[in-house]
Order: C-alpha cells, then sequence, then structure tokens
C-alpha cells in the first residue's frame, strides 16, 4: 500500500502544479518502479495467498504506474500540455476508463472494508476531476488541482492502511483499525 501512496502523492504534487512544476517527467522513475513494478509484483504474490482482490488491485493499479509512466517516458506524452487537443483528448479518456476500473473496485469493498471504500471512492474521484480537466477549456487547472486534492486524500487513506496492515502482525502492540464489515471476506 505504502507504493501506492507514495506515488499517488507525488503525482498529486505535479497535478496540483506544486512548486510551479509543469512538466511530469520526474513521475517515470516512480511510477515504472515504486507504483508499477514494486505494485505489480506485490499482486503476483496476492495470487498464492488467494487474495483475488488484492491480486487484482495491484496488478492494475501496478500496471497503471508502469503505462502511465511509460506513456510520459517513450511517448513523450506531457499530461501539462494544452498545445495538442488529440494529446488532451486522449489523456482524458485513458483516466476516465481508470476512473470506471475503480468504480468496480469500490463496488467489490463497499460492503467489505470502510477503509478501502473510502480510499476507492477519493481515488475514483481523483480520476474522474483530473479526466474531465483535459476536457475542460475554461475550468481545466481547477478540475486539475481538484484531482490533485483528492489524490492527496487517497494517499493519505493508503499510507493508513498501509501502516495498519503493518501493525496487524499478532507480535505488534498496536491494532489500527480499518473497519472491516465483513469478517468473513476482509480485504
Amino acid at each position: 500500500m505504502w507504493a501506492f501512496a507514495v506515488t499517488v502523492f507525488l503525482w498529486s504534487f505535479y497535478n496540483v502544479g506544486t512548486r510551479s512544476v509543469n512538466s511530469d517527467n520526474a513521475i517515470i522513475g516512480m511510477g515504472l518502479f515504486v507504483g508499477g513494478l514494486a505494485m505489480f509484483m506485490a499482486g503476483m504474490w496476492e495470487f498464492p495467498r488467494g487474495n483475488v482482490f488484492g491480486a487484482t488491485f495491484f496488478t492494475l493499479y501496478g500496471s497503471f504506474w508502469i503505462s502511465y509512466a511509460a506513456s510520459v517516458f517513450l511517448l513523450g506524452v506531457n499530461s501539462f500540455s494544452t498545445e495538442v487537443p488529440t494529446t488532451k483528448d486522449a489523456l482524458g479518456l485513458y483516466l476516465m476508463i481508470w476512473f470506471i476500473i475503480t468504480f468496480f473496485f469500490f463496488l467489490a469493498v463497499i460492503r467489505v472494508n470502510i477503509a478501502f471504500s473510502v480510499l476507492l471512492f477519493f481515488w475514483g474521484l481523483s480520476y474522474i476531476m483530473l479526466s474531465t480537466s483535459h476536457w475542460s477549456n475554461h475550468h481545466g487547472q481547477s478540475l486539475r488541482d481538484a484531482g490533485g486534492a483528492f489524490g492527496f486524500v487517497t494517499a493519505l487513506i493508503s499510507l493508513y492502511i498501509g501502516l495498519s496492515q503493518v501493525h496487524a502482525a499478532e507480535y505488534s502492540l498496536i491494532r489500527m483499525p480499518t473497519g472491516n464489515i465483513n469478517k468473513e471476506h476482509s480485504v
């Protein structure tokens, strides 16, 4: 969860334009290796454990980060560019597809775990704001800022979930609740 959190956190800094950043090239390394490879491998490790949700979640979002970083690196796509309308439209569609995937994940956990439900709710809001920011001529930066803000919330929730998983070990003195509703199908 921390690989997801720190990558979303960095990406959110770029989306809100922190320190006048107008290029997302610095996300390449983080997207390829931390958010991408590490999460993809975590997904593969979840399959033998029988955790279908974890395997699918980590594998798909690891793939998201790899594909996003590859688009920035190999294709020279700059999500901050306002010059090429077709690139903006394509990025908007790309992010909308990931919103749909996130919505399906949200439906899968809404009756199982509160923390994951809230995480996916805010991550979905982030995707939809970022997607529509590429299609809006007048409110693009405001929508991008909102998407980045929802990304920060997502990253903080993800950090909390990751910390709760670390402390879930039997030898830990601290138990951090994540709101498991259905004990049979906990995430």
